[in-house]
């Protein structure tokens, strides 16, 4: 059985640099078998792209918007290219 993996790009718009969203979408991301990276945008946005199962990436992503509600008000979810296993590990922080 193939695992059928997808990416995915979010950027999240609103009150969500200075808040924690990128230590909580990092913290959140250890309990799923995703790979990827978050980081700060100079236009006041928050980049996002995680790698894995499209039903991982979806509770992945539930819970990071549930946990920051508050400081999101909008996001823009798009597919993109997978990117080799060998390259990324692990979901971490960029700055």
């Amino acid at each position: 059985m193939t695992l059928t993996l997808k990416r995915i790009r979010v950027i999240y718009a609103g009150d969500v640099q200075g808040v924690g969203f990128r230590f909580t979408a990092a913290r959140l991301a250890q309990a799923f078998p995703i790979t990827g990276f978050v980081r700060n945008l100079s236009d006041g946005t928050v980049h996002l792209e995680a790698q894995g199962s499209p039903f991982d990436l979806d509770a992945f992503l539930d819970r990071l918007a549930h946990d920051m509600a508050p400081n999101i008000q909008h996001t823009s979810q798009t597919n993109i290219p997978l990117v080799e296993k060998q390259s990324e590990q692990r979901f971490e922080i960029l700055t």
